[in-house]
């Protein structure tokens, strides 16, 4: 592996980068508190959309962009987390091509 972090192609040393971020990421996500974390985001995107259903007649605009971007952010988040194993198996595969381009 050592090789392959001083390779000197732009592209191996990017694919290295994001693969080492999505590592680290999926770290987190296959970890209990990871888990306990990504149901606990669930139950508050449920719990905002919950409250934009019931209360969509009487909240204000303000509110409800509020809303939305807590959702959004929310979702965000346990989608980084829950796709970082399938990012870290794509990368991984990139990295072997781009190395094996690399040899040729």
């Amino acid at each position: 592996m050592s090789r392959i972090k001083e390779s000197k192609n732009p592209e191996v040393k990017e694919i290295i980068a994001d693969l080492d971020a999505v590592t680290k990421i999926n770290v987190v996500a296959e970890s209990e508190g990871g888990k306990v974390l990504v149901k606990s985001l669930i139950s508050d995107v449920i719990r905002c959309v919950d409250t934009l259903a019931g209360g969509y007649s009487t909240l204000t605009i303000q509110q409800f962009v509020s809303l939305s971007a807590d959702m959004k952010t929310k979702l965000d988040i346990v989608r980084v987390l829950t796709k970082s194993g399938k990012n870290k198996k794509f990368l991984e595969e990139l990295l072997e091509e781009a190395i094996a381009k690399e040899t040729e």
